[in-house]
């Protein structure tokens, strides 16, 4: 790997960690009647990167948001804010990936949602987050797919 890779992989992980292991914050709990009848999301019309979907509506944090882009790399961690459930997202980005060419590679439920997803010679990790107040926040990483890691016997 080289230098600039393992720069822009720490950086992405560091980011990472940084937003979501932040204060502790009221998750969405549960579902009602009405995030239960909720409409299915669209694909919005601009987009950061062209074969990553975000969910019609809902609006970039960029003071909590960076990309970095040259020739041969692309990475970035972008936040999103809008209204409505953590299902709600989850659903959107389970049907849209696979349209853009993501394959799922696994998906995590706990207070928050975590979908992960590969294509050639990149990784993707979306991070849903709920709260009360009806909005979720979605965290997408990007990056460069790291190399198999070699067994020490």
């Amino acid at each position: 790997m080289t230098n600039e890779k393992k720069i822009v992989v720490a950086a992405i992980v560091f980011f990472a960690l940084t937003i979501t292991s932040g204060c502790a914050t009221p998750t969405y709990r549960g579902s009602t009647a009405s995030s239960e009848m909720e409409r299915p999301l669209v694909v919005a019309s601009s987009l950061r990167f062209d074969d990553v979907p975000i969910p019609a509506g809902f609006i970039s944090i960029p003071t909590e948001s960076f990309i970095y882009q040259t020739e041969n790399i692309r990475a970035g961690l972008l936040r999103y804010e809008g209204r409505s459930s953590p299902e709600t997202v989850m659903q959107f980005y389970k049907e849209q990936m696979p349209v853009y060419n993501w394959q799922s590679v696994n998906i995590i439920e706990f207070e928050k949602k975590q979908l992960s997803f590969e294509k050639t010679g990149q990784s993707c990790i979306v991070i849903i987050e709920g709260f009360k107040n009806g909005k979720s926040i979605i965290t997408i990483s990007i990056g460069p797919k790291s190399e198999k890691a070699k067994l020490i016997k």
